[in-house]
């Protein structure tokens, strides 16, 4: 695309917005209250809704016991700021109610990730691949230390997450194929995402271009937009699609574009922090396990590998997730002690290649084929 069709285009897109409707989750909730009339239906009301709350709190942290949630219940108002009322019964002196609740879902991850991520096992793994198109260049790259994975990196790493980017993947992911990613669209991101061990995988591109009279213009106007589709690693679920627009004015286009991509980096931070730990929370659930298998090879090993989780006597059937040589992701239920699965998987024997479990987390397991 030329520089003047690339600018037109990025501030057409700009003027155009790039706001997003609140996602809302509804949720159907029964209250209660003592008495009866319309202070009691309130009570009734605002029951139901904190019900509602607690019912997705705890299927989103996989736990009974919510004190860290506290301040998120005393504020249940806030996530879900209007309901549907379906039905209203006055019985033996007592009010109780049926609403559909609309329950705020970004607001609420957010403020979830605010407080599980300093009590994660773990630190999040992101892996970010961002093609960049600056002004000057005649089509999108996948640069090593681009400007847009730099900025975000610096972001994630200062919360405490754990990131790499594309120049981690120059030996295993040929250069053409990370274009077809970084170009492609959500299944060709999700299948990319499944072959990575990272908990979170960030696909997207950060374009740039200025605008402000001619070339001898002595202040330009420097917009970037910064696209990412955020897919959990697991599985290769799209948890979330971010759009952040930046401008910045500026003497220099090329540096004002730097700028402009750094400052749309900056608006996103939240979106990928919040998927980042999302990702690790729901990995944790007591009866499933994901098991991740280094070097396999070939699809024979790998078979050879799940008929052998299959007969511990504690293992359902186990679903493959994912196949490549170097790496495979598999998902089995089971509800026993995870020491248990490990001290018997030690044992196994692939091919004359032992099977050893290098990594242990909670409901996360990876063996290493050696």
């Amino acid at each position: 695309m030329s520089r003047a069709l690339l600018g037109a285009a990025l501030f057409l897109c700009l003027a155009a917005g790039a706001a997003q409707e609140p996602v809302e989750l509804t949720i159907r909730a029964t209250g209660y209250a003592q008495g009866v009339g319309y202070t009691s239906r309130d009570r009734a009301v605002l029951d139901a809704k904190q019900k509602a709350l607690v019912e997705f709190l705890r299927a989103m942290v996989a736990s009974e016991d919510l004190k860290l949630f506290r301040p998120v219940l005393r504020s249940t108002e806030q996530y879900i700021p209007r309901h549907d009322l379906l039905r209203t019964d006055e019985v033996d002196g007592d009010t109780r109610v049926e609403i559909d609740a609309y329950l705020m879902e970004a607001p609420l991850h957010r403020d979830i990730a605010a407080i599980m991520l300093p009590r994660l096992p773990e630190k999040p793994r992101v892996l970010l691949l961002i093609g960049e198109q600056m002004e000057e260049d005649p089509m999108l790259a996948v640069p090593d230390f681009g400007t847009a994975e730099l900025a975000l990196k610096k972001y994630l790493d200062d919360k405490g997450l754990e990131t790499r980017g594309a120049d981690t993947l120059e030996d295993t992911v040929p250069y053409p194929r990370l274009i077809e990613v970084v170009n492609g669209g959500i299944e060709e991101g999700s299948a990319f995402a499944l072959g990575c061990p990272d908990h979170v995988v960030v696909v997207g591109s950060a374009v740039s271009a200025s605008a402000g009279g001619d070339d001898t213009a002595a202040m330009k106007t420097n917009a970037a937009r910064l696209t990412l589709n955020i897919y959990r690693g697991a599985d290769g679920k799209l948890m979330d699609d971010v759009v952040c627009d930046a401008i910045v004015h500026s003497t220099d286009p090329h540096t004002g574009g730097i700028a402009a991509i750094q400052d749309a980096c900056g608006k996103a931070q939240g979106s990928v922090i919040t998927a980042a730990v999302l990702a690790v929370l729901s990995t944790r659930a007591s009866d499933q396990v994901l098991v991740t298998v280094l070097h396999p090879q070939t699809q024979e090993h790998l078979n050879a590998v799940i008929q052998a989780i299959e007969t511990h006597p504690s293992a359902g059937r186990v679903e493959q997730l994912f196949f490549s040589p170097t790496l495979a992701r598999l998902a089995l239920p089971y509800e026993g002690p995870m020491g248990d699965l490990s001290d018997y998987l030690s044992t196994i024997t692939i091919a004359g290649r032992p099977l050893e479990v290098t990594r242990v987390l909670q409901r996360e397991m990876e063996l290493t084929l050696k």
